[in-house]
């Protein structure tokens, strides 16, 4: 069975410095009108759970960090696309999900996700790609 999680990572170009704790200060900002969903950050993880759906982002300094994004994917039978993401391509994505599995999430899932993607995605010089 898929596992029921949203995985967002962001490349920075070369000599692109992220703060970790900007970013998830503005996280927890953005959705500080809903009390169950608190965002934490564990080394260079940023992470938040609400009802029985994890949310992570992580912004790795190379793309060959990703393999182990691409086997957690694997292992927990995630959608991998490593194209770059946009909103209408990740709307897209979250529209088939939902016809291929519609039991998976709820709506308010895929509002969560899409708001951390236009989040982080505020952030310049920065490529994202998605999991879910």
């Amino acid at each position: 069975m898929q596992s029921k999680m949203f995985v967002f990572i962001g490349f920075p170009k070369e000599y692109s410095v992220i703060n970790l704790d900007i970013e998830l200060a503005k996280l927890n900002k953005r959705f500080s009108n809903n009390n169950a969903l608190h965002f934490s950050r564990k080394d260079k993880l940023i992470s938040a759970e609400f009802d029985d759906v994890s949310f992570y982002i992580s912004f790795p300094q190379s793309k060959t960090e990703i393999s182990a994004w691409i086997q957690l994917a694997i292992d927990f039978e995630l959608s991998i696309d490593l194209n770059v993401t946009s909103r209408e391509v990740l709307e897209e994505r979250y529209d088939e999900s939902k016809k291929q599995f519609p039991m998976l999430y709820d709506d308010i899932h895929y509002s969560i996700a899409k708001d951390i993607f236009e989040e982080i995605t505020k952030i310049p010089d920065l490529t994202v790609v998605s999991f879910q």
